[in-house]
């Protein structure tokens, strides 16, 4: 990721505008504009109509794009339809599809914007993203697995009761990690008689009230209790980082402590992770008789589309498990 390694600045890399002006050239038309890239990034972030963390993450990965271009000796001020699919397909060799996308979609974005101002001509114009399997890769544990895992964690520990109560309620609720870490001790609320969590959830701007039953209420309270007297704006799940001690979490913590469980029980798979426990929610209510839409709403997924990928998963594993190839060896 580029926010985790540390990268010059951006003038560094020769992005400098050339003379205090940059060329453009439009319909064979070279136009001037005096301004730098990175200030032209700026610009272009500012005029996006999105959230913050998007906002933040376009930045970045328009940054990553400028770096790859100087490190290709091309000029910066004069890009070509020719190099934005070189990046795309750079990018294909050594990432994931959706990866890949996330990289694409602003720098096609930026130069829309560009050719919106006249400024350069939108040479990302039907460059098309790469396309998502419709298969789910993210594993769901078995039912015996999903026992093993509860049962590995010691519950005699503040961190065993910690590590606990986050996944069980992720195994129970389907909680992704980043919504684990936004829940607060006040969030723990009580609606109609029924206990419930103010649930922050993905590309939401306010929260959803989630119920959850006694079997995530037990080990929550026990938890809790062990930490003291709380405020409600103290994080649900606090730190033990020694320097981030009672503070807020953050979602590759909670990663890691699933996949240190994981592997406890002998699960070593890229494809399960600690987002394939809200996978296995989904696969056990599916196979316990849930509908299709109580399964929607219960993981607050904004079309049925979702959804049905996890259904298709489990169609995929049926065939795979049951291969009707099978039969006709019996046959011939």
């Amino acid at each position: 990721m580029l926010a985790s390694i540390q990268t010059p600045a951006l003038d560094c890399w020769h992005l400098e505008y050339w003379s205090g002006v940059f060329h453009f050239e439009i319909l064979g038309k070279l136009m001037q504009v005096s301004y730098p890239i990175s200030q032209l990034i700026d610009m272009f972030c500012a005029d996006q109509d999105v959230k913050e963390n998007s906002r933040h993450l376009y930045m970045l990965n328009l940054k990553r794009f400028f770096i790859w271009a100087s490190k290709c000796g091309k000029d910066q001020r004069l890009m070509h339809r020719a190099d934005i699919i070189q990046y795309k397909n750079d990018m294909m060799n050594t990432h994931e599809v959706t990866t890949t996308e996330s990289y694409l979609v602003p720098v096609k974005k930026f130069y829309a914007w560009l050719s919106e101002k006249g400024w350069h001509a939108n040479v990302a114009s039907g460059i098309k993203t790469p396309r998502r399997s419709r298969q789910y890769k993210k594993k769901a544990l078995q039912f015996d697995q999903v026992a093993q895992l509860l049962s590995i964690i010691d519950t005699e520990t503040l961190r065993g009761k910690r590590d606990f109560a986050i996944v069980n309620l992720m195994l129970r609720n389907g909680l992704r990690c980043t919504e684990v870490t936004r829940l607060s001790v006040g969030d723990i609320v009580e609606n109609e008689n029924q206990i419930g969590a103010l649930v922050h959830g993905k590309s939401r701007n306010e929260k959803e009230w989630v119920p959850i039953t006694s079997k995530v209420r037990e080990p929550l309270h026990d938890y809790l209790l062990s930490r003291g007297n709380l405020q409600d704006e103290q994080p649900l799940f606090a730190s033990l980082a020694y320097n981030n001690r009672a503070g807020r979490m953050v979602p590759g913590s909670i990663s890691s402590i699933v996949k240190t469980y994981l592997n406890k029980i002998g699960i070593n798979d890229k494809n399960i992770t600690a987002h394939s426990l809200r996978h296995t929610t989904a696969q056990m209510l599916l196979r316990a008789g849930a509908e299709l839409y109580e399964v929607q709403k219960f993981l607050r997924h904004t079309s049925s589309k979702i959804t049905e990928i996890y259904l298709q998963s489990m169609n995929d594993e049926l065939i795979h498990r049951n291969n009707p190839g099978k039969k006709l060896d019996e046959m011939f």
